[in-house]
């Protein structure tokens, strides 16, 4: 941990200079269950806890603050602000990102109203459907993956926030919503939601906490990682994940095969 502070001081003196204070960033965005803010009482979910823990073990100033997906990513990537997540992990990301363990199992899936949801049981179902995802995701990745070999026929339609996304199914304005599994099941219960899932067409991956390549040095990462991995041995994620009703990522951390 000493070796963590350490490292960490000598990043704050030299980013001090261009910030308002010296405290780390944690961005994320609004995907409930695992970032979000739900009302006036400001931040929670599972990612924002695991964090607010790491920081407290580390003793490590740290804020939190929330912004659309790809406005998250930019900044991080700018070296503006040092960590965020939840994010799947591409090859692309990798050059530009610093990954953690995999701390999330997780899916995507499609989501619409009970006369949408009936009509697809295959790929090909897809065809000619508005489908919604959010912008830069890995949502709108693999759905565009998809549309290539259905030849370009799903109307595919990029919303900053999948709030936008998931608001568009439910009022029937799009066939469907591709999101986040465990964000769509929650919108369910949380708004007692008209829309369905369907069963079919899902996709599994893991989900990660980024750091960004500008602001940390390697050895920088490396620490922080390693108490991350602490943090999955000794089940502090698989409580704070089954607090919210999610799937941790099992010790030793395994990632799902491409």
């Amino acid at each position: 941990m000493k070796l963590l502070v350490a490292l960490f001081s000598l990043l704050l003196m030299g980013a001090s200079a261009g910030r308002d204070d010296d405290r780390l960033t944690f961005v994320g965005y609004n995907m409930p269950p695992f970032y979000m803010r739900p009302d006036a009482t400001g931040i929670s979910g599972a990612v924002h806890e695991i964090i607010q823990a790491l920081c407290e073990r580390e003793k490590l100033s740290c804020r939190f603050t929330i912004l659309t997906f790809a406005e998250a990513m930019q900044n991080i990537s700018d070296g503006k602000m040092e960590m965020g997540g939840p994010v799947a992990k591409t090859a692309e990301r990798e050059k530009h990102y610093y990954f953690s363990a995999p701390l999330f199992h997780t899916k995507l899936a499609f989501f619409g109203l009970e006369k949408n949801v009936k009509k697809i049981k295959s790929l090909s179902d897809l065809k000619g459907k508005k489908i919604g995802v959010t912008k830069n995701s890995i949502t709108f990745e693999s759905l565009t993956e998809l549309n290539e070999d259905l030849k370009r026929k799903v109307n595919i339609l990029p919303q900053k926030d999948p709030l936008v996304t998931v608001k568009m199914a439910e009022l029937g304005t799009y066939h469907l919503a591709y999101l986040n599994e465990d964000y769509g099941k929650y919108w369910i219960k949380r708004y007692r939601s008209k829309l369905q899932e369907v069963p079919e067409l899902k996709k599994e991956l893991d989900y990660y906490i980024v750091f960004s390549r500008k602001s940390l040095t390697d050895a920088q990462f490396t620490a922080i990682d390693a108490q991350l991995k602490k943090m999955i041995e000794e089940k502090v994620v698989e409580k704070i994940a089954q607090k919210y009703g999610l799937q941790s990522i099992e010790w030793p951390a395994v990632e799902r095969p491409d």
